[in-house]
């Protein structure tokens, strides 16, 4: 389905990419924006999310409330009356930024003008990042979007290979949905294949083994934590315990030993103690 999306065989006037805080955009974004045409907008919505130099305008939010200028922007009115209707490519750096932001309506009603600005062979292109978000306002966002694109790792300690999960809305009507893997080959160019859940599957599974295997090898155990120790010493119970002590154990989590005097104090006096009732200060004058 992606290469199919970036080539225009399948078309879709607006895009979302849905991403985590572990994982970048940026070269799903840049495949989107070589298959589009040469002129592209950028709403830069905050400083070091996207790079300036591949569009053609920057329409900058990043002071939308005026906080530095002590004047803030009207919105959507700032974005829509700098956009022109033709043949171009829309991104959004940050649609979680406007929704931070701005109204939830307004952003709604900023994307969906932006759809119908952009002609049927460009696209409006915004990412979304969850984690700060309310669900029920990443669903309905979503569902502006002819596409939506999430990007999972499948690795958590790498950044590639990356899970991408499609859901495409055909001009019918129709939803197709596709899971698909980006990589990089031997050469360094980025790869899409079609994602095999049983390899992933059999990856984890001997990663684990491994794991399992380094733990037999060694005399303690790497994975124990405080709370499985403390748990494992108050169930311990020493062979030396009669069974009264152990059923007790088990009921009370202590040992009690059955007719055992309390502790006394022996004191053997030696030569130079004084064992008489005299008072040994009685020769002080008080």
């Amino acid at each position: 389905m992606l290469p199919r999306l970036l080539s225009g065989a399948e078309e879709s006037d607006c895009v979302l990419l849905v991403t985590q805080p572990a994982v970048s955009p940026a070269d799903i974004l840049n495949l989107f924006l070589k298959s589009c045409p040469a002129l592209s907008v950028l709403v830069k919505t905050g400083p070091n999310q996207t790079s300036d130099a591949q569009f053609s305008k920057v329409i900058d939010l990043t002071d939308s409330l005026g906080w530095n200028s002590g004047i803030p922007l009207k919105f959507p009115e700032c974005v829509l009356n700098e956009v022109e209707n033709g043949k171009q490519v829309i991104v959004i750096d940050s649609v979680t930024d406007l929704l931070l932001f701005q109204k939830p309506t307004a952003v709604a009603n900023l994307i969906r003008k932006l759809t119908q600005k952009a002609s049927n062979k460009a696209k409006l292109i915004g990412i979304l990042h969850q984690g700060c978000l309310d669900d029920n306002i990443v669903k309905d966002i979503e569902n502006l979007a002819n596409t939506t694109v999430v990007l999972e790792k499948i690795d958590e300690k790498e950044a590639y290979p990356k899970l991408c999960k499609i859901s495409h809305r055909k001009l019918g009507g129709k939803l197709v949905t596709s899971k698909e893997v980006i990589k990089f080959d031997t050469v360094g160019n980025i790869k899409i294949e079609t994602f095999q859940e049983n390899k992933a599957k059999s990856k984890y599974n001997d990663e684990e083994d491994a794991d399992e295997a380094i733990d037999k090898l060694t005399t303690f155990n790497i994975g124990t934590s405080k709370n499985k120790e403390k748990e494992a010493k108050e169930k311990l119970v020493l062979p030396f315990y009669t069974d009264e002590q152990k059923q007790s154990v088990a009921a009370a989590g202590e040992v009690k030993i059955q007719g055992e005097n309390p502790g006394k104090i022996y004191y053997e006096p030696d030569s130079g103690d004084d064992w008489d009732d005299d008072d040994p200060d009685d020769d002080l004058d008080f």
